[in-house]
């Protein structure tokens, strides 16, 4: 049992994972306590189906919950042992409601709603998947989710059926008594993601967030399983807050901060005009390189300017960074020449080369595909999930 690994997807907001298939599984062997190896992904491309979960235990892959609860049992791992017949068929009709009716629902907030789609859910896989595969797998997943919405339910679908799940839970602190069931991993699941996903358009969160005894089943169980991940998110949020009360203090200055940077960069660009003329650059019997050179000197400062008066310094720094690199490699490829027509043309197409590839991280930047304090090159292990955690 101690070659279990289990691969998801990475978790935010305070949750385990953002994937409501990874929650299942993850949730479901925390429950009954199985020895496992967790790790984040961040390539799909190399699992059976293209997507995460995935579950090895030797030579065994299982990529979807009903396979996990099954290959577990046959290993003496159940939370079910303790439904009677009754239970256990109100369990498997209840399961099977979900996925008819809550699924599609859940399926078009996360992929069909384009707002929520391009503010929350493209940005959050984007952010754990490698380059390239960011670019390809959201789009992937989000044509899948409307051809399914599409083929089955339309565009009128009413995408909040949920209320059935309130009368079988009522106080109760799991829905079949003091024990959790498979039934319960499903439902956390389902719910989790939709209580703290940031959404635009949170008409079917609104509608869970507004369900009082689902939001504290919700919270039970995600602190007293998986309580060292919501204390972490608690913690940096904190940090975040305080940080962001300094930053809007600075703010309050920024018209004027942005007006001075502006000016100094008109500074410079004067001096270096001065020197330039000083030195003789200007007049056509100097080298043309050197001309050139100051040229994109001249486009840097105008860069910086400009970069300055728009405030990306307060919110695209790496992007700008990424600018005046280029913009160095301009002048290096310009003083040694790479632009004169008599000199070798493959190194020009070699410098054109750099250039697209310069353009590439300021991409990938702007829309926030690179995390910092975060190494998405090798999965990260949290095999501390699965440690047993004190009853406060």
């Amino acid at each position: 049992m101690t070659n279990i690994e289990l691969d998801i997807w990475r978790g935010e907001w305070g949750l385990a994972s953002i994937d409501l298939e990874c929650l299942k599984v993850l949730t479901y062997m925390k429950f009954i306590g199985v020895p496992v190896r967790v790790r984040e992904a961040n390539n799909p491309f190399f699992t059976p189906k293209g997507t995460l979960p995935v579950m090895r235990d030797g030579r065994k892959v299982l990529t979807n919950f009903e396979e996990v609860v099954d290959h577990l049992k046959s290993l003496h791992y159940s939370t079910d042992v303790h439904l009677n017949t009754k239970q256990a068929a109100e369990a498997s009709a209840f399961t099977q409601y979900l996925h008819e009716k809550l699924y599609p629902a859940y399926q078009y907030a996360w992929w069909v709603d384009e707002k929520n789609y391009g503010d929350v859910t493209r940005p959050t896989y984007a952010r754990a998947l490698r380059i390239p595969f960011n670019f390809y797998y959201p789009s992937r997943y989000q044509n899948s989710a409307k051809e399914m919405i599409d083929a089955l339910y339309g565009e009128h679908t009413d995408l909040r059926e949920i209320e059935k799940t309130v009368n079988r839970l009522g106080e109760s602190e799991y829905f079949f008594g003091n024990r959790p069931s498979s039934f319960d991993a499903t439902v956390f699941a389902y719910l989790a993601p939709l209580t703290k996903a940031p959404f635009p358009n949170g008409t079917l969160c609104n509608h869970v967030k507004g369900i009082a005894n689902l939001t504290r089943f919700v919270a039970r169980i995600n602190q007293k399983n998986f309580r060292h991940v919501t204390d972490e998110y608690n913690r940096l949020n904190a940090k975040k807050q305080s940080t962001g009360t300094q930053s809007e203090r600075e703010a309050a200055n920024f018209p004027n901060q942005t007006r001075n940077k502006v000016l100094a960069a008109l500074f410079a660009a004067a001096a270096m005009t001065g020197y330039a003329l000083a030195n003789g650059m200007f007049q056509p019997s100097m080298n043309q390189t050197r001309n050139k050179v100051l040229a994109a000197l001249f486009a840097a400062a105008a860069m910086m300017g400009y970069a300055l008066a728009n405030g990306m310094f307060q919110t695209r720094n790496k992007v700008l960074a990424a600018l005046f690199a280029a913009a160095a490699m301009t002048g290096y490829a310009l003083a040694n020449g790479m632009f004169q027509l008599s000199m070798n043309q493959t190194r020009n197409k070699v410098l054109a080369a750099l250039f697209a590839a310069a353009a590439v991280p300021g991409y990938a930047l702007a829309n926030g595909m690179f995390q910092e304090l975060k190494d998405y090159e090798q999965s990260r292990e949290y095999n501390d999930l699965f440690e047993n955690e004190d009853e406060e």
